[in-house]
């Protein structure tokens, strides 16, 4: 059976069974019979495979569990993994610009928090451009000195506007300086 769990509408009680489900129920890479992801490895591999009964491996997979809180509920007791068993959730534009979800509990836990959304509208850009050290003077300088002015003009060879930075190292102090870094045109 297929079970929805989208946020069409504000009120649905789907989203308040949105699960919850603790780090060592869940195989990363499928080894592990009984489990959330699960494998064909893991059955395989499993000791007297050959006298197992049917589904042996596929226990404790996210339906189950959803079942098993469902049956909970109906009975009028509290499950282990939807949402709403852990605190007040609440969400609001989930399919708009600005979607938000927030979620209070007064107990203490640690908590990893997994989100997947369509990130068609988030990029990140990063261009690449060459450039060229023009000229570089030293005024005011004394030696082992923490003190000086490095003056340096740079150019931008390529094709699109980057960020470049000077960095300098002064052996002597076993010093490094960096700047904050700049934006080139072509």
């Amino acid at each position: 059976s297929c079970i929805k769990r989208t946020a069409d509408c504000e009120e649905c009680p789907e989203v308040g069974r949105w699960m919850i489900v603790d780090r060592h129920l869940v195989t990363l890479d499928g080894s592990e019979c009984d489990k959330i992801g699960v494998s064909y490895q893991a059955f395989r591999n499993q000791q007297n495979r050959c006298i197992r009964t049917v589904g042996s491996c596929l226990n404790n997979q996210l339906e189950d569990l959803y079942e098993s809180d469902l049956e909970a509920e109906k009975a009028g007791r509290k499950g282990e993994y939807f949402v709403q068993n852990y605190g007040e959730f609440s969400h609001s534009n989930m399919r708009g610009e600005s979607p938000s979800i927030r979620f209070e509990s007064s107990r203490y836990q640690n908590s990893e928090l997994l989100l997947n959304f369509a990130a068609e509208k988030l990029f990140n850009v990063v261009q690449l451009s060459s450039g060229a050290i023009l000229n570089v003077t030293v005024a005011n300088f004394d030696g082992f000195s923490a003190e000086g002015m490095l003056t340096t003009r740079i150019q931008n060879d390529g094709n699109v506007t980057s960020e470049f930075g000077v960095q300098v190292r002064v052996e002597s102090l076993s010093k490094t300086s960096e700047d904050p870094g700049f934006r080139l045109r072509p």
